[in-house]
């Protein structure tokens, strides 16, 4: 579900178009688990979809490509129905079209070419990304400066604390249409590069 990448081959760096990527992921839960900060027994953090939204670096911050895709998780391979009902996700949807996280990487790679100066998350879901990493005995493979929270820059525009935002709250905090589901990581991700638009009308991004 991915469009054509800014960059081709053989297209140099001085010539590509600069990019931000707006990233959002959705990851295995349950009932108390956020307030018991997963550490009932066997609540392993697994992410189980990720999306990500390219923007070009311009004005306007307009969208030129997109990725979305579940990921098998291994520990606990039946999603909860309290994850199921918060995200919309199946249990179906993930059985067929899931792939591993070792290939979610690659792709993940791909989608973050040299033309990606940063890519922003609301809160920190690339510590999530580096924790599953430890979890599947895999080389986290992205630099440490490739990916930031923009989400307390977002509560201060807004002028609320940061712990009462959230990702798919923002349509309502900033009034535009929703983009899509919420808690599904490529509407969430959406609702983050709208924010940033908005911002940037404001001059304040």
């Amino acid at each position: 579900m991915t469009g054509g990448n800014v960059r081709s081959k053989g297209m140099n760096d001085q010539t590509m178009t600069k990019s931000i990527v707006v990233f959002d992921s959705e990851w295995t839960t349950w009932e108390g688990a956020l307030e018991r900060r997963w550490s009932g027994p066997g609540e392993e953090i697994e992410i189980v979809q990720i999306g990500m939204a390219k923007l070009a670096d311009t004005a306007e911050l307009p969208e030129i490509d997109h990725i979305e895709f579940f990921i098998h998780p291994v520990l606990n391979p039946d999603l909860s129905a309290y994850f199921t009902e918060l995200t919309g996700i199946t249990q179906r949807q993930v059985d067929e079209h899931g792939i591993s996280f070792s290939e979610a990487l690659v792709k993940m790679q791909a989608f973050l070419d040299p033309s990606v100066q940063i890519a922003y998350c609301f809160g920190r879901d690339d510590i999530i990304v580096s924790q599953n990493c430890t979890l599947y005995n895999l080389e986290y493979p992205f630099p440490p400066e490739l990916f930031a929270s923009i989400r307390g820059e977002i509560a201060e525009f807004l002028g609320i604390a940061e712990e009462d935002t959230l990702s798919s709250r923002l349509p309502q905090d900033m009034g535009f249409d929703s983009p899509g589901d919420a808690h599904t990581a490529l509407a969430d991700a959406r609702c983050i590069g709208e924010a940033l638009r908005i911002m940037r009308r404001a001059s304040a991004f």
